[in-house]
């Protein structure tokens, strides 16, 4: 390996290796990158990773202040979590590959690091009961996000901090997994999310689903992931009425809206039964009609017949 003297830091070098047999040596090719046009160093800056970002910032001042002023581009995934590491805010790039950690204060790492971010979905973890998240609005004031994800929301003060810190994403969809709320009603209060996913030991009135499925875009009230785990739900108590009315809303919805719930047998079939539905059999295939709803494909798996209906 060609040993070269020190140049500056702002001077990026360019020299050789030495291979079996053979040796090349090239010149040294120097070059001061802040002479390039502004537009080539903000692209450059938006396809480097987090990594270089605190390596290239430690390099010289002029370096700190490029680093600082320039986005960091796009990430498909990121998560934050407040609990890791005391103080201290710890934020993960494409699925935990890469973490660093930052302070959690006014002048936190994160101002000097770059100037905004764009992430595809942003999963914030809740953990600080203190009733303070100034410091964790702060922390996201640049970044920017399609999807917001809350998991694991588990306590009534966890979901009031959900709610309070979407207001830092006002253009983002947002999504939720909660786990035994008290009070269901208060997920009617909530922003319209993309996504709900519910986990509750308890009945879901046929009252409450509706309000749900009316505010929020997609919801599953069947099985539920939380924190690695899948939980049987509560059941939806669902009249044949309601249950018609929860088709025309996902039927009449612009765009696709989808409700996934757990309903008793008997409570199902009773609204099968009243909606004239019950007379489908293994012999039905699509193109069959019972009474508002038409048949439009069956699949079979196993011994397990898929009925899939379409109001008419």
């Amino acid at each position: 390996l060609l040993s070269l003297p020190a140049l500056p830091s702002r001077v990026f070098t360019v020299c050789q290796l030495t291979f079996p047999q053979q040796s090349f040596i090239l010149p040294v090719v120097s070059m001061d990158i802040f002479a390039l046009p502004e537009v080539f160093l903000r692209n450059l800056m938006s396809k480097i990773t987090i990594r270089d970002r605190l390596m290239i910032r430690q390099t010289c001042s002029d370096f700190e202040k490029l680093v600082a002023e320039s986005h960091a581009g796009y990430f498909d995934d990121a998560m934050i979590d407040s609990y890791a590491v005391p103080h201290k805010v710890m934020l993960s790039f494409e699925n935990a590959q890469y973490n660093c950690y930052f302070e959690r204060n006014d002048e936190c790492l994160i101002n000097r690091l770059f100037s905004g971010i764009r992430i595809g979905t942003l999963a914030i973890e809740i953990h600080d009961n203190d009733g303070d998240l100034s410091a964790l609005m702060n922390f996201l004031s640049n970044f920017k996000a399609y999807c917001v994800h809350f998991p694991n929301i588990d306590f009534e003060w966890k979901l009031k901090s959900a709610h309070f810190l979407m207001a830092v994403f006002p253009n983002s969809d947002f999504a939720m997994e909660v786990e035994n709320i008290p009070d269901l009603e208060t997920l009617t209060k909530l922003p319209s999310l993309q996504n709900l996913a519910i986990a509750t030991s308890e009945k879901i009135s046929s009252k409450l689903f509706i309000k749900l499925l009316d505010r929020h875009k997609n919801l599953d009230s069947c099985n539920v992931v939380y924190n690695r785990k899948r939980f049987r739900t509560g059941t939806v108590t669902i009249g044949s009425d309601d249950f018609i009315k929860a088709v025309k809303m996902i039927d009449e919805d612009r765009d696709a809206k989808m409700a996934y719930m757990m309903v008793k047998c008997a409570n199902m079939l009773t609204c099968l039964r009243e909606l004239g539905i019950s007379q489908i059999s293994v012999d039905s295939e699509a193109g069959d009609a019972f009474g508002e709803f038409e048949v439009v494909k069956v699949m079979k798996h196993g011994n397990t017949l898929n009925f899939y209906l379409m109001h008419n």
